[in-house]
């Protein structure tokens, strides 16, 4: 019920009537029964539309709209960005260390999609 109220808000914000919710997971995830309950849960109960996608897919298929920071993934709104997966150094590629912090974000997809996610307008659930 609380990504739904989240979803509410943000639409309530914004000149939008509709937006999806972005379900960050891992690549290869094998405990995802809880996660597609919820998934269908959200769909069925609240009839808001849920996307999987991980970090990397993230990076390769979002951008933010200038002037607002609304994140557009695959060119659809993103209302909650809701963390199944990002909580570990594990969920994100490490290239050799540099002492350039902004190495990390040009040489690591998960990286930078996290980057975009916390510029963005989106709820973030948790949030940072």
């Amino acid at each position: 019920k609380g990504i739904s109220l989240a979803h509410n808000l943000f639409l309530s914000t914004t000149l939008s009537t509709s937006a999806i919710i972005l379900m960050v997971v891992q690549g290869c995830e094998r405990n995802f029964a809880d996660q597609r309950l919820l998934q269908f849960e959200i769909q069925e109960q609240h009839n808001l539309k849920v996307i999987r996608a991980t970090l990397a897919e993230i990076h390769l298929k979002s951008i933010l709209e200038p002037g607002t920071n609304h994140l557009l993934y695959d060119g659809q709104l993103v209302s909650v960005v809701y963390f199944r997966a990002g909580y570990t150094p594990n969920d994100y590629t490490h290239p050799e260390s540099s002492s350039d912090p902004s190495y990390l974000l040009t040489h690591s997809p998960e990286w930078a999609a996290r980057l975009l996610v916390e510029r963005a307008s989106a709820v973030k659930c948790p949030n940072v």
